[in-house]
């Protein structure tokens, strides 16, 4: 019996008829192929953990917005809460999940399904964890789904793990790999968190230097123009009155349009600085001109905080929109990120056209509820409806070479004034540089209105020219 053994397995060393298969290896094989399928499921549970756990990542830092994720929402009341960080470091909770399930997940390929002991520790202390914050968002009532569905999923590995695979070693090889995965996407989570803090640190400074710098102009404006009118106004009989004063005196009685002087310069070419349609009252403290694209993420963004300004300031804030769309249908200059942006702005254009500055703004608010998009003329027929038009004609007036012409000046100023983005944003003709801070034209215009500068029309501001914004964005950046 010996000899036969020998004489099989030197056969099949030398290429001829394998022996029969040892036991042993027989039973190994069938029961991988068992666990195979069980394998597999881990790996998309711990898949599914980390995207979760990425997709709160990417909201921290405004990559995407999540549904269910925005503001009041529970994500947003976990995430801001005494649980959302770690404790003592201040790290954002979402960061260490992504780390975690993203190194456990190459630990688990890694492995293939061979569990050691240390490795199922390591899953043991992760479903420890995810038991506690299951916990925390029932109790304390912070339902966040994305956090749900990471823990849920690390549960039901959990359960993978304990039903179907036994730990087969004592070894560290493989949570050596998950530690070294889970340092690295920690210290490239947090790495570019600091990095982004100090940009908003440091966009802030600008932030709050163009508030101060405006100010002052403001100051120093509002001191010339009353020298100027001083000089120029006759003596004062007592009897008369101007038609400015008697529109000061009685809101009902229309005030005379402001006629430019040199402290009050309009544009190059005699247009003064703002938008077709403007919110809010001729002569205002503070004048908002936003430069958008319906398609625009950031835009939507900004358009929700200046909307919640135009409600909190109404007599002291004006806003106008002028349209810079990201296609290459009506502006070629640009990269052609957003597809229906061109009609969006028109239908904007056609609304004003056919029923003034209120059913402007009600469809610029419809389109930026739809992120810019109709897909055919029932779509559309809603953003008509809700901005108190009738549809007959409309489509007409939107594919009418006026409402191109329209868009297409402001395309022409927006590269005049050296456009880079949308949204470009100006206060009183000064350009909101560090437009991407979080509530930063917010914190301007409350700056602004607490200084109670002067209402003035649009007359008063200047933007610079793209070349003379270039020199001035140079010098300030130069060492």
């Amino acid at each position: 019996m010996k000899q036969k053994h020998s004489k099989n397995t030197a056969q099949a060393q030398r290429g001829g008829k394998p022996g029969p298969t040892p036991p042993a290896a027989a039973t190994a094989a069938a029961i991988d192929s068992v666990r195979a399928p069980w394998f597999e499921l881990g790996a998309v549970l711990l898949l599914v953990a980390a995207g979760a756990s990425g997709m709160l990542v990417a909201d921290h830092f405004k990559l995407v917005e999540l549904p269910g994720c925005g503001a009041g929402s529970g994500c947003e009341q976990a995430t801001n809460s005494f649980y959302g960080k770690v404790p003592g470091v201040g790290v954002p909770v979402s960061f260490v999940g992504l780390a975690y399930f993203g190194s456990m997940l190459v630990g688990w390929l890694a492995s293939r399904g061979r569990v050691s002991w240390s490795l199922r520790g390591l899953i043991w202390l992760g479903g420890f964890i995810s038991l506690l914050y299951v916990g925390l968002i029932l109790f304390a009532g912070l339902f966040c789904k994305w956090c749900l569905a990471a823990h849920v999923a690390n549960f039901v590995f959990l359960f993978v793990v304990e039903r179907v695979f036994r730990p087969l070693r004592l070894t560290t090889g493989h949570v050596g790999l998950t530690a070294a995965v889970f340092a690295a996407l920690m210290i490239g989570t947090v790495g570019y968190d600091a990095t982004r803090r100090a940009a908003r640190e440091e966009r802030g400074r600008e932030l709050n230097e163009a508030t101060k710098q405006q100010i002052e102009q403001q100051a120093r404006q509002s001191t010339s123009s009353a020298a100027s009118k001083s000089a120029s106004m006759p003596p004062s009989t007592g009897a008369a009155v101007s038609t400015t004063q008697a529109a000061a005196a009685d809101p009902s009685t229309p005030a005379t349009k402001p006629v430019p002087t040199a402290a009050q310069p309009a544009l190059a070419d005699g247009r003064v600085f703002t938008g077709r349609y403007r919110l809010g009252r001729p002569e205002t403290a503070m004048r908002v001109v936003m430069f958008t694209d319906y398609q625009c993420p950031d835009c939507r963004m900004f358009e929700r905080e200046v909307m919640q300004l135009v409600k909190k300031y109404p007599d002291e804030l004006s806003l106008s929109i002028k349209h810079y769309p990201f296609c290459t249908q009506c502006n070629p200059g640009v990269p052609n990120l957003h597809g229906n942006a061109c009609w969006a702005a028109r239908a904007a254009e056609a609304a004003g056209m056919l029923g003034g500055a209120d059913a402007f703004f009600k469809m610029h608010m419809w389109l930026f509820e739809e992120k810019g998009k109709f897909a055919n003329d029932e779509a559309l027929g809603r953003g008509v409806a809700a901005a108190g038009l009738a549809w007959e004609g409309f489509t007409d007036k939107m594919k009418s070479p006026e409402t191109l012409a329209n868009v297409k000046a402001d395309i022409e100023e927006a590269n005049s004034l050296g456009i880079e983005r949308t949204p470009m944003i100006f206060v009183n003709g000064v350009e909101l540089k560090a437009w991407n801070v979080a509530g930063g034209l917010t914190k301007m215009v409350d700056e602004l209105a607490a200084a109670k500068l002067p209402a003035r029309g649009p007359e008063n501001d200047q933007p610079p020219a793209a070349m003379e914004r270039l020199l001035r964005l140079f010098t300030e950046t130069a060492p």
